[in-house]
């Protein structure tokens, strides 16, 4: 009995100290300066082509309308230097930073930034600083640009419902 109250000891320190390193998130850092945000949250996703790959860390002010986010990258994952960041509210009402075309590292100027900055096989290295814009939601999106985006879901669920119908 007590071999097997001594392996269960040995067994919940090996999960209370592994869960410290085998269950927990390792990612890299990047940083994000983002233009035009009114509020922003953290632990938001962060997105590259669709797949969620890391989350906001931390949030700074950088001043009335300029945020500094840290965002926290999942290990192995590469970003090209060649896209742009938005932050942006989704349709649920939750934010994400979308690196999908994230590493073009515009500068303010929309000069592209110094190839140094990324590294020798031209992904974006740890600690990095991106620059983008907030992307206005739905809500914000003047009367023509919602008309016409409606037009364009109405014309998608139309084609939805045809093609459904053909396959019935």
């Amino acid at each position: 009995m007590r071999s097997f109250n001594l392996f269960l000891l040995f067994v919940l320190l090996i999960l209370l100290f592994g869960y410290f390193t085998l269950f927990r998130r390792h990612a890299y850092p990047l940083y994000a300066v983002i233009d035009n945000v009114h509020s922003v949250e953290s632990e938001s996703k962060v997105i590259l082509d669709g797949k969620e790959i890391g989350r906001i860390d931390k949030v700074r002010m950088l001043g009335m309308h300029r945020v500094l986010l840290k965002l926290s990258i999942d290990d192995g994952v590469k970003i090209p230097g060649s896209d742009d960041v938005r932050y942006r509210e989704t349709l649920l009402g939750g934010a994400e930073v979308d690196i999908s075309g994230a590493a073009r590292k515009v500068t303010e100027s929309g000069v592209a930034a110094k190839p140094g900055m990324l590294d020798r096989s031209g992904f974006l290295k740890a600690s990095d600083t991106l620059h983008g814009m907030y992307e206005p939601n739905f809500k914000e999106v003047d009367s023509n640009d919602r008309k016409r985006i409606l037009n364009r879901l109405d014309d998608l669920v139309k084609t939805v419902d045809s093609v459904a119908k053909k396959k019935k």
